[in-house]
């Protein structure tokens, strides 16, 4: 028998040289002419690396020179040339404020509370990673800048949304005699001039307010929270019992206090001139109110002389009225001595 297979039994030439071939087949990956025939993939091309965050303010202003950060027609913020801030507020009624770095916090306290509130803090969380800004903002209050926003703005400290009435000085006129009111009134509103502004009000509140917008900056995650904070703080500084319209109030007060003493300071003065017009009802009006010079504004000593140097003048005008005319002031005289008299406390050893 020849040791040749027969065609029918043969394999094919090269089967057991091609182990791999045979390997890929019985795994059932179809082998050929084309090795594999396995489809190419389509190119794709690598996904580049994000750039790395910045690590402070600094390199991220750096980063967005000349950039706008965030942009509406009422409100923006941008970065300028110099990688500083360039901030602007826009009112529909025409009203315009621009500001810096410095200005920051005050920039977002006239933001918070209002009907763009929400959409002016999501712009900011978006495009002005707030850890960030941090930094600046601490430097914002350290300076005192958002006091002057939240404890009252342009309506208090300029416009003077802030009235003093006749109604707030019911404890004032209770202290003077009742036909004094109406000239202390005209007297009050020609001289008052209390220093109501708000650099004098800053002098006075600036170190609370640093303490009170720091603790506010550092509890704060992120913009909204900031504007929640400074929304709040709006109610805590405009508080009418200790904020700043009490201050308002007191000011007004320590002016109308003021005043006050100067009236009856210069009450013996007022009397005198009114004597020495000589008529009759000028005269009665000074020998009534003559019993009216207390020590307010007067030590007693200085009352007491003023008091008796007006009833020699009252008795010399008197005297130089025609008959008819002093009876009745004659009487007044003597009903109002004898009234002051009994009033009269006893002064002893004067000097």
């Amino acid at each position: 028998m020849s040791n040749k297979m027969s065609a029918r039994t043969r394999k094919p030439v090269g089967w057991r040289q091609e182990p791999g071939r045979h390997s890929l087949a019985a795994r059932g990956i179809k082998t050929g002419q084309k090795r594999y025939q396995r489809k190419p993939r389509a190119y794709k091309p690598p996904t580049p690396l994000a750039p790395p965050e910045p690590a402070n303010i600094l390199s991220f202003l750096t980063a967005h020179r000349g950039e706008k950060l965030v942009e509406h027609e009422n409100y923006s913020l941008r970065v300028d040339d110099k990688g500083g801030l360039d901030l602007s507020l826009d009112d529909p009624m025409g009203w315009t404020w621009s500001g810096g770095e410095k200005e920051l916090l005050g920039f977002v306290a006239r933001l918070s509370g209002g009907r763009l509130t929400e959409k002016a803090m999501g712009d900011l969380d978006t495009n002005a990673p707030f850890p960030l800004f941090k930094p600046l903002l601490l430097e914002s209050a350290e300076s005192g800048d958002g006091l002057y926003q939240v404890s009252g703005d342009n309506n208090l400290w300029e416009v003077g949304d802030f009235e003093y009435t006749a109604d707030d000085m019911d404890w004032l006129y209770e202290q003077l005699p009742e036909d004094e009111h109406e000239a202390f009134g005209e007297y009050f509103n020609d001289k008052a001039n209390p220093d109501t502004s708000f650099k004098t009000y800053e002098k006075e509140e600036k170190a609370n307010w640093v303490k009170d917008a720091k603790s506010r900056i550092e509890r704060s995650d992120s913009w909204k929270d900031l504007a929640d904070e400074l929304k709040d703080a709006k109610e805590d500084w405009q508080n009418e019992s200790d904020g700043s319209w009490d201050w308002m109030r007191t000011q007004w007060d320590n002016e109308a206090a003021r005043l006050k003493e100067q009236w009856d300071a210069d009450r013996p003065k007022r009397l005198e001139e009114k004597l020495e017009t000589g008529e009759p009802k000028q005269v009665k009006e000074a020998v009534a109110g003559i019993q009216n010079i207390q020590p307010d504004g007067l030590t007693d000593v200085q009352a007491s002389a003023a008091r008796m140097r007006l009833q020699r003048k009252a008795d010399e005008a008197i005297a130089e009225m025609p008959e008819h005319r002093r009876g009745e002031l004659e009487k007044l005289v003597s009903r109002e001595r004898m009234t002051a008299a009994a009033k009269e406390p006893e002064q002893k050893n004067l000097p």
